[in-house]
Parts: C-alpha cells; structure tokens; sequence
C-alpha cells in the first residue's frame, strides 16, 4: 500500500519535531509551565599559571552566541567569546601572585526561554621561590631550596648543617658575602619571590697571645692559618697574607696591637724592653741584668 504525501509531510514533521526537543533538551529542560522561566547553567574552570607566563584557557562551549558580562576580571585577562567556545587569555605580570576568582556571564535564548550560561573562572597565579648557600670560601653540600606557590612570600628553615673551613669558626649566614650574620642554623628567613643566596660568615681562629720583644728585634707573627690579615695599633708593624712583621722600636713600652681578619679581630700587647733592661732587682748583692 502507498503512503499518501500527506502522509509523508506528517511523519516528517514529527520527526523534525523530536529532533528539535532533544537539541533543546541538551541546553535546557522546558516544561509546559516553565516556558518565560530563565535557567542558569553553571560551569567552573580552574587552572594554574607561573608569574609572568601567557596562558589561554577554554571553558565549556557555548550553545549559541548571546551577550556576554565578566565580573571581577583582572586587567591582564581577556575574554573572547567566539560563539561556540569561550575562552580567557593573558599573560600574567611577572610580580603578581595569589587565586583569582571571577564570572563570565553569558545569554542565550530558546523560543520564550532566556537562558544563562555563568562560567566562574579560577586563575591559581603560582611564584618561585628560591634559596641558595654560597660557603664565601669553606666547604659545604648543603643544597638549595626551592618553593613554588600562589603565596606572597615565603618561609624557608636554614638548614642545621654548617659549612666548614680550616682556621675559621662558622659564624652564621649573611645576605652579602662581607656582612655580618643576619640567620643562623635552624633559624627562618622569610623571602618573597625570586631568588636569593646567603653566604657564610667566618671568624678567624687566632694565633695570638701577649709577647715580650728586645728593643731593635726582628718580629715576625702569623695570627691566622689562612686569609689575609691587616694589623692597627702601631705603625712600625705591617701585614700581608697572613703574616704580621715588623722592627720593634728602641724605645722601651708596652703597645697595643690589633689584627683583623675576614670581619672579626683580636687584640694583644708587645712589650718592648731594652737589652741593659734588669731582668730582676736582688734584695741585696749583684744586680742582675739581660744582655
């Protein structure tokens, strides 16, 4: 039997009709009550980046073009909206740091239905964080210690190991290789982004001790194992290396000497006596003198 035109047309329809439903149906249910109802479809896009990097990152597609709002953005995002995906690009600025939360509101419309599709948007914005140790001239192993996070700042512990070096006491850690400590072992040191070295301090261990000398004699001191000394407190002393030498003068007295080393310095006395100087005074009978 043949199917009459009419016939035909009716099948066609309601098969139009169903195709129609279910695509409506994959962006918004309907009842026969709802139809001037608007609904809210809500969507969520997380996703992390490093200070100073581009990025550009999708959400769900859109269903149709519709007017588009953003709340909340950051200046250094832009939103494209290119009908069936919307997207957030950018490139974040080298100092800036932390979670940004913001919305992309857009509108759509299926017959009497108004729609709304709110996409809120997390930027987890990570910075690096980094210490090193520099043994300003020791040995050490200890290693670097990195950190990366949407945080500000960040704390470090300096580890409890300590660099070592012949002739010298670790004093502690310092931002510069000639300052004085500033951190110890054990100690926190909070920085923010980016990197930064601490260098050892070290303090000499002195060779050094109170001398008498004969007026005229030849002198020759080596405060320190290693390094490079200077000497203060007289002027017929002079350092180099690690050697402090001299002529002591013809006069008899007592002179105070200075040495110093690497940031840290000891004190100490020259006598100088004559050669006919008495050596001891006897209660009666002979004086005694050196010579």
């Amino acid at each position: 039997m043949m199917e009459s035109t009419h016939g035909r047309r009716s099948k066609s329809l309601a098969i139009g009709a169903v195709a129609l439903l279910m695509a409506m149906s994959a962006f918004v249910m309907l009842s026969a009550d709802d139809s001037d109802a608007a609904v809210t479809h809500n969507y969520y896009v997380s996703f992390s980046v490093n200070a100073g990097d581009s990025f550009n990152q999708s959400a769900e597609a859109a269903y149709k073009s519709g007017t588009t709002s953003t709340s909340g953005m950051p200046s250094w995002c832009t939103f494209t909206d290119s009908g069936a995906v919307h997207s957030v690009s950018g490139t974040v600025p080298a100092d800036v740091s932390g979670v940004f939360v913001f919305t992309t509101t857009t509108q759509f419309r299926a017959g009497a239905q108004t729609a709304y599709k709110v996409t809120e948007w997390t930027i987890t914005v990570n910075s690096q964080f980094s210490l090193a140790f520099n043994a300003n001239g020791g040995t050490s192993s200890i290693a670097s210690q990195s950190h990366t996070g949407p945080e500000s700042t960040h704390t470090f512990t300096i580890p409890s190991e300590v660099p070592v070096r012949d002739g010298y006491t670790f004093a502690g850690w310092a931002t510069s290789p000639s300052a004085s400590p500033s951190y110890q072992p054990g100690s926190s040191m909070t920085m923010s982004p980016g990197s930064t070295t601490l260098y050892a301090v070290w303090n000499a261990n002195w060779n050094v001790s109170d001398i008498t000398v004969y007026a005229g004699q030849a002198i020759s001191i080596t405060p320190v194992a290693s390094g490079t000394v200077s000497v203060s407190g007289v002027g017929w002393l002079s350092a180099s290396g690690n050697c402090v030498f001299g002529t002591a003068p013809s006069e008899n007295g007592v002179y105070d000497v200075t040495v110093s080393c690497g940031g840290s310095s000891a004190s100490f006395k020259i006598t100088v006596i004559s050669a006919l100087a008495f050596a001891s005074i006897p209660s009666s009978g002979i004086f005694a003198y050196e010579g």
